[in-house]
């Protein structure tokens, strides 16, 4: 069987904040989901549940909490992207 991956132990503000995230209405979708699985995480859900629960495959929601563990509610926030600029201006 395959070790257990744990969220690390949070302190009572990040839980306030995480569990806001991911229950939040007017979270960004893709942000609410990542703080979902961190949330249930927490809550002692092994990655296959959270993985289904949330609609991700198990590597996501590993990803993600290996993510949150190195760097907290930072990691959850999108970062940018390399590629090619846009083509056309915002007018």
């Amino acid at each position: 069987m395959p070790a257990l991956l744990t969220l690390r132990v949070l302190n009572e503000n990040e839980k306030v904040e995480l569990r806001r995230l991911a229950h939040g209405r007017r979270t960004k979708a893709r942000l609410c989901d990542r703080a979902r699985i961190c949330w249930l995480a927490c809550q002692g859900r092994r990655v296959a549940a959270i993985a289904a629960e949330v609609g991700v495959c198990g590597e996501t929601a590993q990803a993600w909490i290996k993510c949150y563990n190195a760097s907290g509610m930072a990691a959850l926030a999108d970062t940018g992207r390399c590629g090619h600029p846009p083509t056309y201006t915002a007018e």
